[in-house]
């Protein structure tokens, strides 16, 4: 028995001895979250969508806060490559896609301001480029201020299912700074928090049955914020579930005439705003 004790003894020693030791100054980054920063991964995206267009009281007085608003939880997935190399000074390379599809479910009103409820169709695709430096704060931190830059398309089918269902297309892209801030309590856990402030531009709108196309919407602010847990399961397998969230606003379109309307009409695109809530669950391979 005091054989095999010893045994143990100096296994587990000599584990201890080739285990990676963060924080020692030839090799300073820490392995857990080298491990995160260098993988592929693929999650399962829900993304809840929370889309209003505020009511103006002057021009379209609804008697509400809104003109019309939209509620759905999308169902998709996201898929991320991440790479960092103490060899280029911990030059960071992020870059993502997200889609997610499902039904929302429509409030608004008609023309002659009688509320109208109903379900559109609706698809959202993300993608987004972050290229930064990682810099060691500590024995199990890592901070990676970043440049950004991304876009967004949605397809928004109105009256889906219906004779007269048509679809709007809305696209943006964006850019601007950002940061990670990334905590390993221990050799199997790493927690990454992520904030994002930029602006949107070539923001515009298709509803070609209305005469929109391409429409203008001017650019907004955009934010950005997430927190993603990561465990490793084994030397190259990692689980990690997350939450992000992003805001950000469309302005209002010139005025357009309605094609083939008689008597001739006029039509716009509404100011609007847009929050998203996201969840992620999912697998990461570190390489």
């Amino acid at each position: 028995m005091s054989a095999l004790v010893l045994l143990l003894s100096l296994a587990s020693h000599a584990g201890a001895v080739q285990d990676y030791q963060p924080g020692l100054p030839e090799d300073p980054e820490n392995p857990a979250i080298m491990a995160v920063n260098n993988s592929v991964s693929l999650a399962y995206l829900n993304s809840n969508l929370d889309y209003v267009e505020p009511s103006d009281e002057q021009a379209f007085n609804t008697g509400t806060s809104y003109l019309d608003y939209e509620r759905a939880s999308l169902n998709g997935l996201r898929l991320a490559v991440n790479w960092m190399s103490p060899a280029y000074s911990d030059l960071y390379v992020h870059a993502d896609w997200d889609w997610a599809s499902g039904r929302a479910n429509y409030t608004g009103f008609d023309q002659k301001n009688n509320p109208v409820t109903g379900d559109s169709g609706a698809t959202i695709q993300d993608f987004g480029l972050k290229i930064g430096k990682g810099i060691v704060t500590g024995r199990h931190w890592m901070l990676t201020p970043y440049g950004t830059f991304g876009g967004r398309h949605w397809t928004r089918v109105i009256g889906e299912g219906t004779s007269g269902d048509f679809n709007e297309t809305y696209q943006h892209l964006y850019a601007g700074f950002g940061g990670l801030i990334q905590y390993a309590p221990s050799e199997g856990w790493v927690v990454t928090g992520d904030a994002t402030l930029a602006r949107t531009f070539y923001a515009w709108i298709n509803d070609a049955p209305d005469g929109l196309s391409h429409a203008p919407l001017g650019g907004s602010p955009l934010i950005k914020l997430g927190l993603e847990a990561d465990r490793r399961i084994t030397d190259r397998l990692h689980a990690f579930i997350g939450f992000d969230y992003m805001y950000f606003r469309y302005g209002q379109s010139d005025v357009y005439l309605v094609p083939n309307s008689n008597p001739q009409l006029v039509v716009m695109e509404p100011a609007s705003e847009t929050n998203m809530y996201n969840v992620t669950v999912g697998a990461r391979f570190a390489y």
